[in-house]
């Protein structure tokens, strides 16, 4: 598959989604049950979504999927952050916020 292309989303090209599209997007592609976004703080379904797209660039073996603390979230979200760096995708990973469930 080829690389990602960086794009800037301003309100004048991109349509929103709501939260319950997102969590319907994202069960319907990983065959999940989320009922919360801030449920998806774990990382893991983001890490998911990117070796979808890119097996070669992220390795599920190493994302926590039953993670329960911060410490393992923020080790799951570095690895979405390491394999941004692979693709070159320049977008910052807010990291602290995320495991938090701050989704805004």
């Amino acid at each position: 598959m080829a690389m990602p292309i960086n794009v800037t989303s301003t309100s004048n090209n991109m349509d929103t989604l709501s939260r319950n599209e997102l969590i319907e997007f994202v069960n319907g592609c990983l065959e999940l049950n989320y009922t919360k976004v801030e449920n998806m703080c774990t990382g893991a379904a983001y890490c998911q979504m990117i070796h979808m797209l890119w097996p070669n660039k992220l390795p599920l073996k190493k994302v926590k999927f039953d993670a329960k603390l911060e410490h393992a979230y923020i080790d799951n979200w570095k690895l979405l952050q390491d394999s941004f760096k692979k693709l070159h995708i320049e977008k910052d990973v807010p990291i602290q916020r995320l495991v938090k469930g701050r989704f805004q």
